[in-house]
């Protein structure tokens, strides 16, 4: 997923606008849905809604798809830790 479609989403995290976040990640994850960042990212937002079980039910679809780079860990590593 290039760059510049993820900038707003780490925006609105960053921001705290955990429902706009949350609209942009299911948006990409419907146009990306074998980008396993993509999932961990609304992960992350769901987990930091309040909704431990989906976040944890998307970390385990990431980590099926196994992931190798460095940014998807490391995201999906944090969300684990947040849980």
């Amino acid at each position: 997923v290039a760059e510049r479609r993820l900038r707003p989403l780490w925006d609105a995290i960053e921001s705290r606008q955990y429902k706009s976040a949350l609209k942009l990640a299911s948006a990409l994850q419907s146009k990306h849905p074998d980008a396993p960042y993509v999932v961990v990212l609304k992960a992350l937002v769901l987990e930091r809604l309040g909704k431990p079980d989906e976040a944890l039910a998307l970390c385990r679809q990431a980590k099926d798809m196994q992931p190798v780079d460095d940014m998807t860990l490391k995201a999906l590593q944090l969300v684990y830790h947040r849980l």
